[in-house]
Order: structure tokens, then sequence, then C-alpha cells
């Protein structure tokens, strides 16, 4: 991490980390959303979820 310091300022270093997360989290979404989306259906037409 040292030597990642001594190259990169460091408000360059937290900009790419919290793009990582970003990149991380929009990764992550449409899954939680496509599953919150098939529970909601199904709950509101009376379906049992498989």
């Amino acid at each position: 991490m040292q030597e990642a310091y001594e190259l990169l300022p460091w408000p360059l270093m937290l900009a790419v980390m919290g793009l990582g997360v970003v990149l991380v989290l929009i990764a992550c979404l449409p899954t939680a959303w496509v599953d919150w989306l098939l529970r909601y259906l199904h709950s509101r037409f009376g379906e049992t979820p498989r």
C-alpha cells in the first residue's frame, strides 16, 4: 500500500476506491431488484414463490 501511496496522490486513490465500490453496488443491483420484483408479484397475485 505504501508504494501505491507514493505513486498516486491520495484524492485520486480515494476516487478509484470509491469508483470500485460504486461499480460493485451497480453490479449487484439488478439481481436484488429482480428478486424483489418477483417476490412482490408473487405476493400480489397470490401465487406461492418457487
